[in-house]
């Protein structure tokens, strides 16, 4: 999605800079939204595996 915003600046560069630097800033915005959407999501799933891991395995833990 930013690459496309990217190529958008890159072809109005000559004929519009001030959009293409519109369309640029727009495509690092969402990149590094995405970029943290995708950290998120990566927490969010180890957190995940070890609160079930954890539940599952309490029974052996626990002795029963």
């Amino acid at each position: 999605m930013p690459g496309i915003f990217g190529i958008i600046a890159l072809v109005q560069m000559d004929s519009d800079p001030y959009t293409a630097q519109k369309m640029n800033k727009v495509g690092w915005v969402l990149f590094w939204v995405m970029v943290g959407l995708g950290v998120l999501f990566i927490i969010v799933y180890v957190v995940f595996l070890v609160l079930i891991f954890g539940v599952a395995t309490l029974p052996f833990l626990m002795g029963g």
